[in-house]
């Protein structure tokens, strides 16, 4: 159901609802790059008892169907605990999701991917991994709180740690799961994949629609002191961050892995927040710049920079035929400046419609209590456009905090429904965590 919060609105053609239900209880949509959208824009999934950025609750954490045309209602589509990673098939016609157990076994937890069709029938086992892979000595840990499925429905990603009783340390897997055969395959892990982000292409080209977007957080370190005793199967990061995050795109099978110019400088590090043109293969990330290098022990270490960033941008590129880990400093490398005609300087997450032509974006600058949303109009990447003045429209306040004991728990989150008639984003302006939605369809934009 919605409830009105039009006060949040920067133009009265942009109605802003929030979206209401489970009393009491957080709710919020799933992370931006999440494919939880059904293709005709009608439903799209959201949960309680979690934070924007996948903190569960394994007790009060349940995924709701939102059905636009019926006012925005909720319809629980799960009833067990320790689910996680939700999509959507491209067709519509599904909702697949994860079981964990992993709270309650700690290392080795098996895990279940279980369907059911999109009105919440007929919940089915599609695949089952136990708790130590066949044949191994790794143990399943952790599995990363989102998942992808490709473009043409028959493979679903997601990251999961495996814990090595041999070498008593952990790795990060890319793990696709083949939906007709119900098997399952490794394609890819190294221990610096902790946070890997994967995102299908969402390409209808028969290659390009194996391909998956990662991050790779260089100089991850783990404390594997805490080996079989731990709470929680995740590595910890020790060290400097070593020039930061850099972005990669693998083929599903483990092959051909290619790089793209963002970071890994000593003026640029990626943040960490990405993610496919629509249907293009143009990327665009999110880099925080520096006007001053840093280096720590001759490495560059933007992070650690006593020097204040000169903002946040948004850049855009194609992946390139190498693998040298080298960010913006690879050479003959190109990319589109997004922000060169800016109002703000500062953004943070974003998302876009499936046929590539506008993003939503927050603006999440630091000097501001509260964040701004905008509308960006990209133009023809492949012929070098980029927004002008004219191409940014503010749409209001998301009204989430950007400072405070809160910070990055209730983040915003904005991103667009696949016909760009909706725009979505997380605020606490009630009191508690809520998903919102900007209709657009009067927008003459």
């Amino acid at each position: 159901m919605l409830k009105s919060a039009q006060t949040l609105s920067a133009i009265p053609e942009v109605p802003i609802s929030e979206i209401s239900g489970c009393d009491g209880e957080n709710l919020c949509h799933i992370y931006m790059e999440a494919q939880i959208f059904s293709p005709d824009s009608k439903h799209f999934i959201v949960h309680s008892g979690s934070t924007p950025h996948g903190t569960h609750d394994p007790t009060k954490h349940v995924y709701y169907r939102c059905d636009i045309d019926d006012d925005f209602s909720l319809h629980p589509m799960t009833d067990r605990l320790q689910v996680t990673c939700p999509a959507i098939s491209p067709d519509g016609k599904f909702f697949y999701y994860i079981v964990t157990n992993w709270q309650r076994h700690d290392h080795g937890a098996p895990i279940e991917l279980r369907r059911k069709n999109l009105d919440g029938s007929d919940d089915i086992i599609i695949t089952a991994i136990p708790g130590r892979l066949p044949g191994s000595n790794l143990l399943l840990g952790e599995v990363y709180p989102l998942s992808t499925i490709s473009s043409d429905g028959q493979r679903l990603a997601t990251r999961i740690a495996l814990f090595s009783t041999r070498t008593q340390c952990w790795t990060y897997a890319l793990v696709v799961f083949c939906l007709d055969q119900g098997d399952y395959f490794i394609s890819f892990s190294d221990p610096e994949y902790v946070n890997a982000h994967p995102q299908y292409s969402r390409s209808l080209d028969p290659v390009e629609s194996h391909d998956i977007m990662l991050q790779h957080n260089h100089a991850h370190q783990h404390d594997n002191k805490r080996l079989l005793d731990a709470l929680r199967a995740k590595g910890v990061s020790l060290a400097p961050r070593a020039a930061g995050t850099d972005i990669h795109v693998i083929c599903d099978d483990g092959t051909h892995l290619r790089d793209l110019p963002f970071g890994r400088s000593a003026t640029e590090m990626a943040l960490g927040h990405q993610c496919w043109v629509g249907r293009s293969n143009w990327i665009i990330v999110q880099c925080k710049q520096w006007a001053q290098p840093h280096f720590i022990n001759n490495v560059p270490s933007p992070f650690q920079n006593p020097v204040p960033d000169i903002g946040v941008y948004l850049f855009a590129a194609q992946p390139m035929e190498r693998f040298d880990h080298l960010g913006v400093n690879t050479p003959d490398m190109h990319r589109l400046p997004l922000c060169t005609h800016a109002p703000d300087n500062w953004f943070g997450h974003f998302g876009g419609d499936i046929e590539g032509r506008r993003i939503i974006v927050d603006a999440m600058n630091p000097e501001r209590q509260l964040s701004r949303l905008y509308l960006i109009r990209l133009g023809n990447l492949d012929q070098g456009e980029t927004p002008g003045p004219d191409d940014w429209k503010l749409l209001g306040d998301c009204l989430t905090s950007n400072k405070g004991p809160n910070y990055g728990i209730e983040h915003s989150h904005p991103f667009l429904s696949p016909d760009g008639r909706y725009a979505f984003f997380n605020s606490n302006v009630s009191g508690i965590l809520r998903p919102y939605v900007a209709d657009l369809k009067n927008l003459d934009f």
